[in-house]
């Protein structure tokens, strides 16, 4: 479902992991191949894996907004991040004494559960 905003308002429309997915995969995709990669500029880039990320998303059907590059480029650079503090979570589980050996599913659930302040 793809929502239609006037211009002037912008993109009213928080962004989700549904929105933020695409665009980390799209990046990813453009990222694969370093000729490419490295032959483009930053503009034709973002160019690149805004259109990819649209794609993604309107096969999906899930595009809620149609999103500027500007935006796209913004919010990519908030992800690492949230990954930087998320790996410390993970980290400081991993580390934790314990009685018994955690799986990788106990660590990350510890992860998770501290990342959203539940620490339990």
């Amino acid at each position: 479902m793809t929502y239609n905003l006037p211009k002037y308002m912008g993109s009213s429309l928080k962004w989700t992991d549904d929105d933020r997915v695409p665009l980390c995969r799209a990046y990813l995709e453009m990222s694969e191949d370093p000729v490419t990669f490295t032959s483009r500029s930053k503009n034709q880039l973002w160019a690149a894996v805004h259109q990819k990320g649209t794609d993604v998303m309107t096969k999906k059907g899930n595009l809620r907004v149609n999103r500027s590059v500007s935006a796209l480029e913004k919010q990519f650079k908030k992800i690492p991040m949230g990954v930087s503090v998320f790996t410390s979570h993970y980290l400081a589980v991993k580390k934790m004494q314990t009685t018994g050996n955690l799986t990788e599913e106990d660590i990350m659930s510890g992860a998770v559960a501290r990342y959203c302040s539940l620490d339990i």
